[in-house]
């Protein structure tokens, strides 16, 4: 029974490299089975990335660590990231945090300086630096065009925030 086992498992992986490769259009020759294993093996590896680091968003992650944690070496996991992503592991991370911090702008929660301590970066100036890098705009920037673009009383009203210990928003508004 293990051996008959072993072999469904066997084939039954080969004919799902063979068909995750015709799917993606990826030519393979006869018998190229070894190929398809692997395009499977590498996609699964970028998906367990990022994977990986969106439930560090709140994090410091190094390449480093990413690379001990699947064990595989920067060199590899850098140039498979960049073919199959477009983009760095550690500037796909970076990428993401700039989003969360897009997220938590809109809501209106928080300071910049909390948002760059809450998503593990050096200091303000360097968030608003890598911000302006992914977005073309500062933190002030975006949050500036977000309120010009629905408006800064509805902006307000929708996202309340403390300044100094007072509640900005509320004025004239229920918040369900």
């Amino acid at each position: 029974p293990q051996v008959v086992l072993s072999f469904i498992y066997a084939s039954l992986e080969r004919f799902l490299a063979m068909t995750y490769c015709r799917l993606l259009e990826i030519p393979l020759g006869d018998g190229d089975n070894q190929k398809a294993g692997n395009y499977i093996h590498e996609a699964g590896t970028v998906l367990a990335v990022k994977k990986y680091l969106a439930d560090r968003i709140e994090e410091h992650v190094t390449l480093e660590e990413i690379c001990n944690h699947f064990w595989v070496s920067q060199t590899s996991l850098s140039k498979l990231f960049r073919r199959e992503v477009g983009s760095g592991v550690i500037e796909f991370f970076t990428d993401l945090k700039i989003e969360e911090a897009k997220r938590l702008i809109r809501e209106g929660k928080c300071n910049f300086g909390q948002i760059a301590a809450l998503l593990q970066f050096d200091t303000p100036q360097y968030f608003s630096m890598c911000f302006k890098r992914f977005t073309n705009m500062t933190p002030r920037e975006y949050k500036a065009s977000i309120m010009k673009y629905i408006g800064a009383t509805d902006f307000l009203v929708r996202f309340p925030f403390v300044v100094e210990g007072i509640v900005i928003g509320l004025v004239g508004a229920a918040i369900p």
